[in-house]
């Protein structure tokens, strides 16, 4: 496995999540399988980590499925929910042109971005995207992981300021199969 794909295994749960994608079957000339052969149910015990969106026509990313650990964490339910609604609006263009990225050229998605819990704790939200094809051959979903990381305690005095100075989010993109974006800077994006 090349270095690339290697981090795409970030956590258990992504691991289980990126074995399962590239065991599923593909049809003839694409890279990536179809909706109907992911089966959620075969994460087991990460399918509290998973999430399902689908990205609509008019620019929408509805949240399918989102998993319990997610929704715990938010301290909201989200499932069924446009995730550019949830999301805090300095990150929302940056998560549309992500997803957007994801769909026009079919390629895995890493995001990282700060996250202020419902304690009030400071985490570095990791997140893995992999898309899906529709029945019609195009890509509409996106299967993922999202897992919280606290940041360590003795970054205390610093937290604070780090999360209110830097609403960055890190992007990169992995090759699958079909190259990544070429005109998209893929190391960090502003969010606002």
């Amino acid at each position: 496995m090349s270095l690339y794909l290697h981090s795409l295994r970030f956590c258990d749960a992504a691991k289980a999540l990126t074995d399962l994608w590239f065991s599923l079957p593909r049809k003839r000339g694409f890279v990536c399988p179809t909706k109907a052969d992911f089966n959620p149910m075969k994460m087991r015990q990460h399918l509290k980590s998973v999430a399902l969106y689908e990205i609509q026509k008019n620019g929408s990313i509805i949240t399918r499925v989102a998993g319990t650990k997610i929704e715990a964490f938010l301290g909201k339910e989200i499932t069924g929910k446009n995730l550019l609604d949830v999301l805090p609006p300095e990150f929302v263009r940056t998560y549309q042109n992500h997803f957007y990225n994801l769909a026009k050229f079919p390629c895995a998605g890493l995001l990282d971005r700060p996250q202020i819990g419902i304690e009030g704790s400071f985490h570095l939200i990791k997140s893995l995207q992999l898309p899906l094809l529709n029945n019609l051959g195009k890509i509409t979903h996106f299967v993922g992981i999202a897992e919280p990381y606290p940041l360590p305690k003795h970054f205390t005095d610093y937290r604070a300021a780090a999360m209110a100075a830097s609403r960055n989010i890190n992007i990169n993109y992995v090759d699958i199969g079909a190259g990544v974006p070429e005109h998209v800077e893929t190391n960090m994006a502003r969010g606002f």
